[in-house]
């Protein structure tokens, strides 16, 4: 499943009332280390305002609203914010779920490694990767 939101903004410009919007894949804007300030642009492009003009100023001086989302990004969007470093965070740690779950059932036998029995092995598993991922050498 794809974790998707509308990310918009309101705002106006010489009378005018503007809420450009984009559908945002978030897996893939955390991937590529996209921050709240880049959606902006993002924001520009996709609608066509110009990123040097006044009409840009005022859209990057509004608030961000996020709605709409699909997926697991759902449980890191509260009243229209986006909690984007707590769900980099999450990603970070499915994914390195996802390859302990690979080592254990390769390696170990073991097809689900968040079952109750296999806590400990998934904690040695977690505490190994942490282990060397923190080592220097």
């Amino acid at each position: 499943m794809k974790n998707t939101v509308i990310v918009q903004v309101n705002f106006s410009f010489k009378g005018e009332n503007f809420t450009p919007s984009i559908t945002l894949e978030l897996d893939d804007f955390v991937k590529h280390n996209g921050s709240l300030a880049a959606l902006y642009s993002k924001i520009a492009q996709q609608n066509k305002i110009d990123t040097y003009s006044y009409a840009y100023e005022m859209m990057e001086a509004s608030e961000l609203i996020f709605h709409s989302a699909k997926g697991n990004v759902v449980d890191f969007i509260i009243d229209g914010k986006c909690n984007l470093e707590a769900y980099r965070e999450y990603l970070n740690q499915s994914n390195i779920l996802i390859e302990l779950e690979k080592i254990a059932s390769e390696v170990l036998g073991i097809d689900n490694l968040s079952a109750k029995d296999n806590k400990g092995i998934k904690e040695a598993l977690t505490r190994a990767y942490n282990a060397g991922k923190n080592s220097i050498l």
